[in-house]
């Protein structure tokens, strides 16, 4: 499977420490316990496309708690977010393919993909953090930044995708990968 992307975005978080600042503190929360809203936070998360997911758009807050029953998606949401985040994740992990799409799709086809964003918001005070995000700023709204993963069929694929080597992957900040 062939790979691109536009933008190194789980190596640059691990090389500046904000990839540390954003999961092993919790986003930037100083404790599990308190939250004093000066730390960077996730503040949304969307997926589509993904697993269980056909359409998640949830806004988030402070502290994040995740809970439900088996087999409702808790598990998918959380590698999901490990396809942005984690740096120890080698590129064979996010290398999907047809089992990862929602199963509710009538056919995958060249324009069908599975794309998990998220924005964060309050990463201004971490320079190493800004100036790995400041790029990747939304055009509407500069105090939040958006990273994304995609997978999608192959560029110049002559038919609708039909096996996994027919997929590539791509992260990248920002509205789009331009």
């Amino acid at each position: 499977c062939r790979r691109t992307r536009a933008a190194q975005v789980p190596n640059q978080f691990a090389t500046t420490g904000a990839f540390r600042a954003v999961t092993e503190l919790g986003c930037g929360v100083k404790s599990c316990n308190e939250y004093d809203g000066d730390s960077m936070f996730l503040s949304r998360i969307s997926i589509g496309n993904f697993r269980n997911f056909h359409e998640l758009d949830v806004a988030l807050g402070g502290n994040v708690v995740i809970v439900g029953e088996n087999r409702v998606g808790k598990s998918n949401l959380l590698f999901g977010l490990r396809l942005i985040f984690d740096p120890s994740l080698p590129d064979s992990s996010r290398e999907l393919g047809l089992a990862d799409f929602w199963d509710g799709l009538e056919s995958i086809d060249e324009d069908t993909k599975i794309t998990i964003s998220v924005e964060i918001k309050d990463f201004e005070d971490d320079l190493d953090v800004l100036a790995v995000l400041t790029d990747y700023r939304l055009d509407d709204d500069p105090d939040t930044v958006r990273l994304t993963y995609q997978l999608r069929a192959q560029p110049g694929l002559e038919h609708d995708p039909a096996s996994d080597d027919d997929f590539s992957f791509v992260c990248f900040g920002g509205e789009d990968e331009a």
